[in-house]
């Protein structure tokens, strides 16, 4: 959040990154006259283009081969899992575990390359790709893994860099003289200032605004389906219907509101991202539903909008925080717009749900009233299919709730 103006800034943010643990949330689609260096994940690329790309952290290992570890089959194969114990000589595992081992891997090494497929792609002039690893008897990383195809590839398509060891100078100061750490007294003070009120105001728990929405209803699914179920993979993590929900939203994100101009181009470039190609049309299909939507073309005809606004705010005690699909100005207030994909039948169906819905969009206007201090008018789901709108009713009332719900998440310290 915010921005950094040099190289020396960027490192110390990384800095305190690593130092705080933090979990960086970014936007999908950031605004495209921002004139900046962008750090973003895989994920949040899809579907974008940029004039150089820089792709980095190739250089992990495989998953470690100690410990526990057991197989499952596939449900109605009539096979038994396949287990190993221990490591190193002492290990004990089942027959076929080497087999089932070797399948595995060769799944996750297809999932990174498909992943890495889809980071190159988003350059439109120039890649570089940082092939940095630590040394090690055997190199299992992606990074070895690109280095040996390119050992093998045209000498006239890609030239290596050697990295530079040396260091940089320290930042000048407006008088000239060059600004280091503080003295070593003044920087003790102030980190035991700085520990001390960490101490003193403690850790606030941090929770999704869909936590906040099943907190208390167990008569409601934990979690109802997000989105169209389809085949699964047996070696894809997660369904592949949630593969579809990802597309959807991710073309939303990146074409014209108003023209739906590049909608068909789009979901064929992001239902290959998720490795579900086939079903391209069906991508097309949903993000049609919510471009036809009111709350859509109301966003359109308001002149200012937002898509994929990252929301956290504190509510009493627990940090709620989440992505708001579309957010717009109103003369009333502010309005969010959340798309679901799910793969629901009848308005019986989103009867159902809503209970769920109605929170989690309490959740979402209260910690954007929080952050923004700004009034939020309304709550609009667009449920893509079967295609209906719904409002959450009496707003005022579900934010309360949420915040209710957070407070016993935070007696609970979650």
């Amino acid at each position: 959040r915010g921005s950094v103006a040099t190289l020396r800034q960027f490192i110390a943010w990384l800095d305190q990154q690593r130092e705080e643990g933090v979990r960086v949330n970014e936007a999908i689609a950031p605004e495209p006259d921002d004139d900046a260096v962008r750090v973003m994940t895989i994920h949040a690329a899809k579907g974008l283009e940029f004039p150089v790309v820089f792709v980095m952290g190739l250089g992990t290992g495989g998953k470690s081969n100690d410990g526990a570890r057991v197989w499952w089959p596939r449900e109605g194969s009539g096979l038994p899992p396949e287990v190993r114990c221990g490591s190193g000589n002492g290990a004990f595992a089942t027959a076929g575990f080497a087999a089932v081992e070797e399948e595995e891997d060769a799944q996750e090494a297809a999932e990174e390359a498909r992943l890495f497929y889809v980071a190159a792609t988003r350059a439109e002039h120039a890649l570089a790709v940082s092939l940095y690893r630590a040394a090690r008897r055997t190199d299992s990383s992606l990074a070895a893994r690109v280095e040996g195809a390119l050992e093998g590839a045209p000498p006239e398509t890609w030239e290596r860099f050697e990295a530079s060891t040396g260091t940089l100078p320290a930042a000048p100061t407006a008088d000239g003289v060059s600004s280091g750490a503080p003295p070593v007294p003044e920087r003790a003070a102030w980190m035991a200032a700085r520990a001390a009120l960490a101490a003193k105001a403690g850790r606030a728990p941090v929770a999704a605004a869909t936590t906040i929405a099943h907190e208390g209803l167990a008569d409601v699914p934990e979690e109802p389906a997000d989105e169209l179920a389809g085949p699964e993979e047996p070696w894809r993590k997660g369904r592949a219907g949630t593969s579809l929900g990802r597309a959807v939203h991710a073309v939303l994100q990146g074409i014209d509101l108003a023209t739906g101009s590049g909608l068909e181009e789009a979901a064929r470039a992001q239902a290959e991202a998720e490795g579900i190609g086939d079903r391209w049309e069906e991508v097309a299909q949903l993000a049609r539903s919510a471009l036809a939507s009111q709350a859509v073309q109301a966003a359109v005809a308001s002149g200012r909008y937002w898509r994929e606004v990252y929301v956290g705010a504190e509510l009493d005690g627990t940090v709620v925080e989440g992505f708001i699909d579309l957010l717009y100005e109103s003369p009333d207030g502010l309005v969010i717009v959340d798309y679901k994909t799910d793969g629901l039948r009848s308005t019986a169906e989103i009867d159902r749900v809503m209970p769920v819905y109605r929170l989690q969009g309490g959740a979402y206007a209260a910690a954007a009233e929080e952050a923004t201090g700004r009034r939020v008018a309304s709550v609009v789901f667009v449920f893509t299919e079967p295609r209906e709108e719904r409002t959450v009713p009496d707003l005022d009332k579900a934010m309360r709730e949420a915040r209710e719900r957070a407070a016993l998440l935070m007696r609970r310290g979650v």
